[in-house]
């Protein structure tokens, strides 16, 4: 790990730039007693307590009179886990957080970029490596880079492909008549095979994805389109749900993909029972049907591949739906899950990158709306 700690730099309201070195547990406040003091009349004297597990960092608003906001979004008495880049508003003081990359972290980043099996002519191998780069950088660019602002609705997702590119796929779609359609999916098999398919995926979806009635509709004709094409053995899993945000009705269609969870504004995690069918090359007849929901505010739905309750430790024991359901009642929001999922199970793997492609999507109806 880097020597360096994960810290608080001021970007806003202060005269002079302050940074905040976060080297333990503590308090954030006015109070000259606090650990981490910053001197200002909108920051109360014990404004915030800043834990430190590990590597997570988390951050709880402790009754502050001004309040505490989390990249604009109100921080209550619920820790919310700091990720790189987030934004902390401690009354009219405005933080950056910045985390530390480790050495690990780096070398396996720029292992990404480079081919997996060396070859005995160099100028082969680097020809390789490129073309790996850049159909890692055109993968990429199939899928959201950012989630889109829907009023009512917070969206987080993460997306890591084990191998330099890898078969999961997702997209977030706005359409017609206020509804979000959200496709997520996995190709059976890694690397260049399951990209493949995956971009297959991508186009149909491009192309049909509006002009379909429902998410049913949609998935079969991608059934349709896939069975001729798939090598024998080859399946890929699909789930697509179309969400109302002004009736907050949602549509469901699965084709062998695990079920979305719900966790309740009450912090209840729900397994809702709902059919996952058959995967996408079963049958050329594959019967796909709507499921339908309502989402209630404060209700966040997780979406997920199957890299995420499979993942194992070294003991080869997987994360599973025990661990993933602890990290949901947790979180204080879509953004909260999404980073406390995809950082409890890379700390369960003992690894800063999962052994399988790992996508995860987090859409929560606020409570205001």
């Amino acid at each position: 790990m880097s020597d360096k700690p994960p810290r608080l730099r001021s970007v806003e309201g202060l005269p002079a730039e302050l940074v905040i070195d976060l080297v333990k547990s503590g308090l954030i406040g006015r109070d000259p007693a606090a650990d981490f003091r910053v001197e200002h009349p909108t920051v109360s004297r014990k404004h915030a307590e800043v834990k430190i597990d590990g590597q997570k960092v988390e951050l709880t608003d402790l009754g502050s009179a001004n309040g505490s906001r989390i990249n604009g979004r109100p921080l209550s008495r619920s820790a919310y886990m700091l990720g790189h880049g987030d934004l902390v508003q401690l009354g009219q003081i405005l933080f950056e957080y910045e985390e530390p990359v480790s050495a690990a972290a780096a070398t396996r980043r720029q292992s990404l970029a480079e081919t997996t099996k060396p070859s005995r002519d160099a100028r082969k191998a680097k020809m390789m490596a490129s073309d790996m780069r850049l159909a890692r950088r055109i993968q990429h660019r199939l899928v959201p880079d950012k989630a889109p602002r829907i009023p009512g609705y917070e969206i987080a997702f993460s997306y890591v492909p084990a191998l330099a590119i890898g078969g999961d796929y997702f997209d977030i779609t706005q359409l017609p008549n206020n509804e979000l359609a959200i496709t997520i999916g996995d190709v059976s098999g890694k690397g260049v095979s399951g990209a493949l398919y995956m971009v297959f995926v991508s186009a149909v979806l491009r192309a049909r994805l509006h002009g379909s009635k429902g998410p049913a509709e949609f998935l079969t004709l991608v059934n349709q389109r896939m069975c001729p094409i798939l090598e024998p053995g080859m399946f890929v899993t699909l789930s697509t749900m179309f969400i109302n945000t002004q009736t907050h009705v949602c549509r469901l269609a699965m084709a062998g993909h695990n079920p979305p969870v719900l966790r309740s504004a009450s912090k209840k995690v729900v397994e809702m029972g709902l059919d996952p069918g058959h995967p996408i090359g079963a049958s050329e007849d594959l019967v796909i049907r709507d499921q339908r929901l309502q989402l209630s505010p404060g209700d966040i739905m997780l979406f997920t591949t199957d890299g995420v309750e499979e993942g194992e430790n070294e003991n080869k024991e997987p994360f599973g739906t025990t661990r993933r359901n602890q990290a949901m009642r947790e979180a204080s929001g879509a953004a909260d899950m999404n980073r406390r999922v995809r950082t409890e199970l890379l700390s369960f793997c003992g690894a800063e990158v999962s052994s399988d492609d790992l996508t995860i999507i987090a859409v929560e109806r606020l409570l205001s709306s």
